[in-house]
């Protein structure tokens, strides 16, 4: 997979391959058999469905990405070592559920996911570009998602400023010290009432040995600190070697009484971004279990406010969030201590961040 000049490669899972009927006035027929009648749409949750049969060929890029990370972190100058997901229909026909390969128009199939339903959507800001010139950029450089119906976008502000993006889906960036601190995770998700509700929001981390996964809030816009986002997901924060992290979403339409019409009490639908590849820089780090002795939080539980010996006390900056990753204050700190009457009881992580150090200490509020 690896060969030099390599562009692409197709995973394709042969063992549960699908087929239509070659009635073009009968394309819900979706299983071909004699014995149905008319209008009998897949099941969504059958292991043969698209979006099923497209996560298990996840499963096998997802290898691949692992080993990409290895390489590129193992020999910084390699060229050409991150890999970008895309889907679409593979039929052997045409969009009529006709058949090229008909005897006489009579006789024939249409084989593998003819009616497949995910596709790659390209971001292109400045128009598809003259002959899509713009739209194979966007392909070449991994600015996509994959969709059924629904949307949902991955994007890091590296100024302060939620409102836009510096890195997009498909880049690499190594960020500075200085980022790292200031940087925000936006996740956006977009769905119509076709579509259904918000069932669920993912975030994947994947490194060179592991795979992580972080559900997040079913919220349309919402904003995180990198920072804790990160080690929220792995658990700490990968330093000094690249890793990549991507979003995934899931929708339900209830079809309630409906249900006869579509055959179906319900529909699932799913969306997925293609990879960020991010590069932290080195940064000494502790938290609850190796932080130092002379480091105490007093008093914890806190009522008002609390204070922490720092090593050196020098130009520290401290944020504090909720436990899904909630950036919730955020200010220097001060030998005045940290202010925390306007938190509601609870638990709480704080930060406190230099040019040199992460501290990291669980606190209590307790009113």
């Amino acid at each position: 997979m690896f060969q030099k000049g390599l562009a692409g490669a197709e995973i394709w899972n042969n063992r549960t391959s699908i087929s239509t009927t070659d009635d073009e006035n009968n394309p819900w027929n979706v299983e071909y058999s004699s014995s149905v009648t008319p209008f009998v749409p897949m099941d969504s949750m059958d292991t043969r469905h698209h979006y099923y049969r497209f996560i298990q060929g996840l499963d096998v890029t997802d290898f691949l990405q692992q080993r990409s990370l290895k390489i590129k972190n193992s020999f910084p100058t390699v060229k050409n070592w991150k890999h970008f997901i895309g889907a679409g229909s593979d039929a052997h026909g045409s969009f009529n559920y006709s058949n090229t390969e008909m005897t006489y128009g009579i006789l024939g199939t249409i084989n593998d996911n003819a009616n497949g339903k995910i596709s790659t959507l390209a971001y292109c800001p400045e128009g598809m570009g003259h002959h899509g010139r713009n739209i194979l950029k966007a392909l070449k450089n991994g600015h996509t998602i994959l969709s059924d119906g629904p949307i949902i976008n991955l994007g890091i502000s590296t100024d302060g400023a939620d409102s836009t993006n510096e890195i997009f889906i498909g880049q690499d960036t190594v960020l500075t010290p200085q980022q790292l601190i200031n940087s925000r995770l936006v996740v956006d998700s977009y769905i119509t009432p076709e579509f259904g509700n918000l069932t669920q929001i993912t975030l994947t981390g994947i490194t060179e040995d592991s795979i992580f996964t972080l559900e997040l809030p079913l919220v349309a816009h919402q904003v995180f600190d990198l920072q804790s986002v990160l080690g929220n997901l792995f658990g700490y924060i990968p330093d000094n070697h690249y890793f990549m992290i991507r979003a995934s979403l899931r929708t339900t339409k209830n079809y309630g009484i409906l249900s006869t019409i579509y055959r179906r009490p319900y529909d699932r639908f799913f969306s997925i971004t293609n990879p960020i590849w991010i590069k932290t820089p080195m940064l000494t780090s502790a938290d609850d279990n190796t932080i130092p002795e002379e480091i105490i939080t007093r008093p914890n539980p806190v009522y008002d406010r609390f204070l922490v010996n720092l090593p050196g006390n020098k130009n520290y900056y401290v944020k504090i969030f909720d436990m899904n990753g909630r950036l919730l204050l955020e200010e220097p700190y001060s030998n005045a201590g940290v202010d925390v009457r306007k938190l509601p009881s609870g638990l709480y992580l704080a930060t406190f961040i230099n040019d040199k150090n992460i501290f990291r200490k669980k606190i209590i509020v307790s009113h």
